[in-house]
């Protein structure tokens, strides 16, 4: 098992998996190893289903560069998340997304660790995994908490539940994977991860993302090979 951690702004978007980074006192024992991490994001824009990659790179030390090279042969510059060098990514940004089917294949990640060049690859493969279609969304007014409930989408692995303002940007994230075995979850103002308080009668959308994992993915390592997500959506305005 390698050692790692792995944060992200959509996917682990803005929820940040802890407790699996080698620290900086275990530099001197611990091997430089890295993995790489292609993955599809299925959404449905303008009323059209949508794809697009991103990309991770997550080392058990700092990198001080880490590219990936598509099957095709386009090399991608990846960036370091925030203050962690130990992990480089690009996520897609909304006119990165088309219709056009992801193209599967092995990608290359090369990375830089102390002025030595280190190489991963993953294989992309693509199964095209079902949107979690969002059934209800009810209110609780003595609570103040958001119920979503969704169906059941069968490929998941794991479900993560966001709330988007009404200009995209991420303002509350579950902070965990959700279990497959789950069809709802309870949005509390006071529990999970929040970047501004929500506001009575304010719009925002509510989205449920279905995880799929790699084929043979280890129960220690399946954060770090996820294969497919797909994002379900639903409009809702706080306390209604």
């Amino acid at each position: 098992m390698i050692t790692l951690k792995k944060t992200g702004k959509i996917f682990i978007a803005i929820m940040i998996l802890t407790g699996i980074i080698s620290c900086d006192d275990d530099k001197d024992t611990i091997a430089f190893k890295v993995v790489g991490d292609v993955f599809v994001v299925k959404r449905k824009i303008d009323d059209e289903t949508k794809f697009a990659n991103a990309y991770y790179a997550y080392g058990t030390h700092s990198m001080s560069l880490a590219k990936v090279t598509t099957p095709d042969g386009t090399a991608i510059q990846l960036n370091p998340l925030g203050d962690q060098a130990n992990t480089y990514q690009v996520e897609p940004k909304m006119n990165d997304y088309a219709t056009d089917l992801p193209e599967p294949g092995n990608y290359t990640f090369d990375v830089i660790n102390e002025d030595i060049p280190h190489q991963a690859i993953d294989l992309l493969e693509f199964d095209n995994i079902d949107y979690p279609t969002i059934t209800s969304t009810e209110y609780n007014n003595a609570s103040q908490t958001l119920t979503v409930e969704w169906e059941t989408v069968e490929q998941a692995d794991k479900y993560v539940v966001k709330m988007a303002n009404n200009v995209g940007v991420i303002v509350y994230d579950v902070g965990q994977l959700l279990p497959n075995t789950m069809t709802s979850f309870q949005i509390d103002p006071n529990v999970g991860n929040w970047t501004e308080e929500p506001i009575i009668g304010t719009s925002y959308t509510v989205e449920v993302y279905a995880y799929l994992y790699e084929n043979g993915t280890d129960a220690d390592d399946f954060k770090f090979h996820i294969q497919e997500i797909s994002v379900g959506e639903k409009e809702i305005v706080w306390g209604e």
